[in-house]
């Protein structure tokens, strides 16, 4: 793990310096940072100190990065220290509204997994659609939950924790509705508004045929040349989990129980 206290001690002079040359926008990019860093070492008070000072300065300016940022991590915070539910689920819904008006497609994926973190223990039907929306916007820009060790825990917790409340292949099909929906609908279903498009309930495939998405056509042809989910894997550049989870997709829409089904398929479709 990184030097959380030694960054901490670092933003703090910054702040010190800004305080006397800097403008708010540096002023409050730093507290936010510096309350991430708290955040991240564990120092939850300390924590949502920063982001409040970050949220001082930007709402009575109408900022909207730097805020947007403050409010989804201090929804964890609130979260992870007092258990206030309720209010931790208003703070990213502000977030991710305002993430919305600037398509920042990283902070709306931040958005849709800690919402599902949040919904796992109450509804976990919500969290793994939830979940599943994320992997897909994930796919999209190219990167994974991965990329943030002091985060990816939580999505694992939660996956696990959704999978055995539901049972396996429920979970798989309601995550499995999540990856199949737009961004404009699962930014709605995350806020609990109504969807901008069709249902998640009754979800519009993406592309690709018999309601496999694009990402999922693209998987099961690769299974049908014999590669592994490793080997997937590292060809489409994300993770082992991420390759698992659309096999498992893949198998649940499909109505086949075997990889070998899915090669067969494949091969007959290919058929002139």
């Amino acid at each position: 793990m990184g030097d959380f206290e030694g960054s901490a001690e670092s933003f703090k002079r910054a702040l010190d310096g800004l305080q006397s040359g800097g403008n708010l926008r540096d002023i409050a990019q730093t507290h936010g940072v510096l309350g991430m860093t708290y955040g991240f070492a564990g120092d939850l008070q300390r924590a949502a100190a920063s982001h409040h000072a970050c949220l001082n300065i930007c709402e009575p300016a109408e900022e909207s990065w730097y805020r947007s940022y403050s409010l989804w991590h201090l929804g964890l915070v609130v979260w992870a220290d007092d258990g206030d539910l309720t209010r931790a689920v208003a703070l990213e819904k502000q977030s991710l509204e305002l993430k919305r008006r600037m398509d920042d497609r990283l902070g709306v994926a931040l958005c849709l997994e800690a919402l599902a973190w949040m919904h796992t223990r109450e509804d976990p039907r919500r969290a793994a659609r939830l979940l599943g929306a994320a992997d897909t916007l994930w796919t999209m820009i190219a990167t994974s939950l991965e990329a943030i060790p002091g985060l990816f825990p939580l999505r694992q917790d939660s996956e696990k924790s959704a999978r055995e409340a539901m049972g396996s292949e429920p979970f798989t099909a309601s995550y499995a509705e999540g990856t199949a929906i737009d961004l404009a609908s699962a930014i709605a279903y995350a806020l609990e508004e109504k969807p901008a498009t069709g249902s998640i309930a009754d979800p519009e495939p993406r592309t690709g045929p018999i309601g496999l998405t694009k990402r999922e056509h693209q998987i099961a042809e690769l299974l049908a040349t014999g590669l592994t989910n490793q080997d997937i894997a590292s060809k489409l550049v994300i993770s082992r989990r991420t390759v698992e989870t659309h096999v498992e997709n893949i198998l649940v829409k499909l109505g086949f129980t075997s990889r070998t089904q899915v090669a067969v398929w494949i091969r007959e479709r290919s058929k002139p």
